[in-house]
C-alpha cells in the first residue's frame, strides 16, 4: 500500500510538473504532444526542452541517491547514514569546485565531454574519501561501523571547510556557478545531462541489486557474517565504490 501511495503521488508531481507552470498545458495537450499526434511547436518546447528535462534527471538523482543511502545503512548498521555524513558528498564537492576554480571558462571541449567532466571528478572526490575510510575506519583490519560514521563526519567537515575556502577565492561569476551547483538544481536540466547520468544507474544498480542478500547479512555480528561464509571487507569496499559511483 505504502509503495502505490508513493506511486500514486510521484505521477501526481509528474502531472502537475508537466501541466503547470509560466505557460499552462492541459493534460489533453499534453498526451498529444506526448504521442506526436498533432504536435505544436510551443508544446513541444516547453514539454521536450524544459519540463520533461527537469522530472527525468529530477528521478534519476533521487532513485540514485534512495540506492546509495539505504546500501549505506546497511554497510552502517545505522538507519540514520547517508552519502553526506560519511563524507562523499563532501568530498564529491570539493573535487568539482576545485575543477570549476582551476577551468571555468577556459577549458575547451565537446558539448558530451564538458557534460561528463563534473561527474568524473565528483567520482574522484568520492574515491579520496572512500580511500581515507578504508585508512581511518578500521580496527584491528576490520572495518567498524561504527568508526566509519564518526571518521564520515570528520571528513565532510574538512572537505566542507575546503570547498568554503576554494569558492571564497573564486571570482563571483564562477563563485555563484559553483553554489548553484552545490545547492543542487535541475532548472537547466538537459537531455545530455541525462544521458550522462544513466551509465552510472545502468551499470551500478544492478551490482548492487545482486548484493541485496549480503547487504542482509551485513546487518548481524561480524563473527556472524563471516561464519555464512561472507567475505565482509570486500563486499563492504565493494559497496562502498558502487555508492561513489551513484552519489
Amino acid at each position: 500500500m505504502l509503495f502505490l501511495l508513493m506511486g500514486a503521488l510521484t505521477l501526481c508531481g509528474m502531472y502537475v510538473s508537466l501541466t503547470n507552470g509560466m505557460f499552462d498545458i492541459s493534460a489533453a495537450n499534453v498526451v498529444r504532444t506526448l504521442l506526436r499526434i498533432h504536435p505544436n511547436a510551443d508544446h513541444d518546447l516547453v514539454i521536450f526542452d524544459f519540463r520533461l528535462p527537469r522530472i527525468v534527471l529530477g528521478a534519476l538523482v533521487g532513485f540514485g541517491l534512495g540506492v546509495a543511502g539505504a546500501v549505506l545503512q546497511g554497510i552502517t548498521r545505522n538507519p540514520l547514514a547517508d552519502p553526506g555524513i560519511l563524507g562523499i558528498h563532501a568530498a564529491a564537492g570539493t573535487f568539482v569546485v576545485v575543477f570549476m576554480f582551476f577551468t571555468a571558462g577556459t577549458m575547451k571541449a565537446p558539448d558530451w565531454l564538458s557534460v561528463l567532466t563534473m561527474p568524473v571528478f565528483g567520482f574522484l572526490g568520492g574515491l579520496a574519501a572512500i580511500v581515507l575510510l578504508f585508512l581511518f575506519a578500521r580496527r584491528a583490519g576490520e572495518f567498524d561501523p561504527q568508526q566509519l560514521i564518526l571518521v564520515g563526519i570528520a571528513l565532510a567537515s574538512g572537505f566542507g571547510a575546503i570547498t568554503l575556502y576554494v569558492s571564497l577565492k573564486m571570482d563571483p561569476q564562477n563563485f555563484e556557478m559553483a553554489a548553484v551547483w552545490l545547492a543542487g538544481s535541475v532548472y537547466n536540466a538537459n537531455w545530455r545531462q541525462i544521458l550522462s547520468a544513466l551509465p552510472w544507474l545502468v551499470v551500478l544498480i544492478p551490482v548492487i541489486w545482486r548484493r541485496a542478500a549480503v547487504l542482509d547479512l551485513l546487518q548481524l555480528h561480524e563473527v556472524s557474517v563471516k561464519g555464512v561464509g561472507v567475505a565482509s571487507g570486500r563486499e563492504r569496499q565493494v559497496l562502498l565504490l558502487c555508492c561513489v559511483g551513484l552519489v
